[in-house]
C-alpha cells in the first residue's frame, strides 16, 4: 500500500467558493452596479469551508525490553534472539478532525505506512486499535482502560456489565481474562459503530470508518503495537486521512438548489464534500 499524497486544499476551497457563488446567482438579480447578493443556499454552501482535518505528530513510547515473552507468542524464538531483532513500541496516531456547524463527518478513511520505499525489513503494526474484534465490546459504552500484554497484543478493561468481569479485568475480544499486562493502563475513548481494517503484521496499516458523528472530535482512536526491526537506523511515519459527510439530499434544505448545479459541483456535494489531510514524520529520534 502507498499512503496518499494530499491534494490542494484550494481544490476544494474554489469547488466551495464556485457552488456558493452559482446558487447566489440563481437566488436572485443582481443589485445596483452589478454586485452578486449573497443567498441562503450560498451562505449554507459558504459553511463547507470551515471544515478542517488535521494529522498531528505520532507519539511513540517504547514498551521496556524483556517485557514481551515469546512463550506467549508461541514464536518458535528466545527471548534474547526475539530483542536482539525487534524493540516495540506503543504508538498513537493523532487525528483531529472539525465539522463547523454543518453536519458532522459520519466516514473516515485513514492509512500509514512505515518506512516506506526502504528495502529490506520494515516495522510492522503488530496490533492495531480500533480492531473490527472489539466493537462489541467497546461501542456499547464507548470508554475502555486499554494495556499491552506479554503478546504484545492490546488488552481492554470495560465496565463489568459488558463482560461479566470486574473493571479492572483486562480481557479479550470474548470476555476472557489475558495475562499479564506489561503496558499501561491508559484511558481509551472509541464510539464509531462500524470499522474495517486491514491486517496486522504488515508495514502498513488501514482503517475505514462509517456511522459515526465527526463534528469536534479530537482523537478517534488510532493506535498501534509497533515492532521496528533493531537494525532499522530509521523510523519514518506517513500518514494520510480523509473525511466525508454522506447525508440524503432529499432531505437537505440545499437539495433543490444543489440539484441544478452542474455535475461536477454536484457530485462534490452528493459525494460528501471530502475533506482530507496528509503528513509524514521522522521519529528516529524519538526512539
Amino acid at each position: 500500500m502507498q499512503v496518499k499524497h494530499r491534494k490542494a486544499v484550494m481544490d476544494r476551497a474554489t469547488l466551495i467558493e464556485q457552488a456558493a457563488h452559482e446558487l447566489d446567482l440563481a437566488a436572485a438579480p443582481l443589485a445596483p452596479g452589478g454586485e452578486v447578493r449573497q443567498s441562503e443556499a450560498g451562505n449554507l454552501v459558504r459553511k463547507f469551508l470551515e471544515d478542517s482535518v488535521s494529522l498531528g505528530r505520532p507519539v511513540l513510547s517504547r514498551i521496556e525490553p524483556g517485557a514481551i515473552k515469546p512463550a506467549d507468542t508461541g514464536w518458535p524464538v528466545a527471548q534474547d534472539e526475539l530483542l536482539r531483532t525487534a524493540s516495540f513500541y506503543y504508538l498513537r496516531l493523532p487525528v483531529s478532525l472539525y465539522s463547523g456547524p454543518t453536519s458532522g463527518f459520519n466516514q473516515l478513511h485513514a492509512e500509514f505506512a512505515f518506512n516506506p520505499g526502504d528495502d529490506g525489513k520494515r516495522p510492522i503494526a503488530w496490533d492495531i486499535l480500533p480492531n473490527k474484534k472489539w466493537q462489541t465490546i467497546v461501542r456499547a459504552k464507548g470508554e475502555a482502560t486499554l494495556a499491552i500484554t506479554g503478546e504484545g497484543k492490546f488488552a481492554l478493561s470495560v465496565p463489568g456489565a459488558l463482560t461479566g468481569l470486574p473493571v479492572d479485568a483486562a480481557v479479550d475480544a470474548t470476555g476472557v481474562a489475558s495475562g499479564e499486562l506489561i503496558f499501561g493502563p491508559l484511558n481509551y475513548t472509541f464510539s464509531i459503530p462500524e470499522v474495517e481494517h486491514g491486517a496486522t503484521e504488515l508495514p502498513d496499516v488501514w482503517w475505514k470508518f462509517d456511522g459515526g458523528n465527526f463534528k469536534k472530535e479530537r482523537d478517534p482512536g488510532l493506535r498501534l503495537v509497533l515492532s521496528v526491526p533493531n537494525d532499522c537506523t530509521t523510523l519514518r511515519v506517513t500518514g494520510y486521512v480523509e473525511a466525508t459527510r454522506v447525508y440524503d439530499l432529499l432531505r437537505s434544505r440545499l437539495k433543490d438548489a444543489l440539484e441544478d448545479l452542474g455535475d461536477a459541483l454536484k457530485s462534490f456535494f452528493t459525494g460528501g464534500t471530502k475533506i482530507e489531510a496528509s503528513g509524514t514524520w521522522d521519529l528516529s529520534g524519538d526512539r
